[in-house]
């Protein structure tokens, strides 16, 4: 794992409420951690609005206005960069448009994954491959048939 990647990782472990509480790293960074080989540019959080509202006001990070992206949003969200880390985005009440309409993005699964700061989590791969097809874009796809190809090459691979 690429140091800056590492850097950001453990400042999320470092910031974020303890285990128990409901939230995740997805996309590109969930996949690193699970041993997919990708490109992660940066480490989205996801959580509840209230979670990173909380974590947002310990870090006197203050939220930024609503995108006019047309296929995300979030009701509370924020970027940060730690020091010789990658951004590390904020994504609380996080909402996917799927089938004409807004849904929020909820995930059931959690895979634990120790850091030198602290442990983080992320969906199971099978729930990771759902989320990406959910998000459609080609990227995203790709993604999917990445962790796809990594399943199928690493049979012996389980969940905690």
């Amino acid at each position: 794992m690429r140091v800056n990647l590492q850097t950001a990782i453990e400042f999320a472990a470092s910031v974020m409420p303890p285990i128990a509480v409901d939230w995740w790293i997805i996309g590109s960074a969930a996949m690193v951690l699970c041993g997919v080989e990708t490109e992660a540019k940066d480490v989205d959080l996801f959580a509840s609005e209230a979670t990173i509202a909380k974590v947002l006001e310990r870090l006197r990070l203050d939220p930024l206005p609503p995108s006019n992206d047309p296929l995300f949003r979030s009701t509370v969200f924020a970027v940060h960069q730690p020091l010789g880390g990658v951004p590390v985005e904020f994504m609380g009440g996080f909402e996917v448009r799927s089938g004409g309409g807004w849904q929020p993005l909820k995930l059931h699964t959690r895979r634990r994954i120790e850091t030198a700061k602290g442990p983080v989590v992320v969906p199971e791969l099978s729930e990771q491959i759902a989320v990406l097809e959910l998000f459609g874009r080609d990227k995203d796809l790709r993604r999917a048939d990445l962790i796809r190809k990594f399943l199928a090459q690493n049979s012996g691979w389980r969940a905690l």
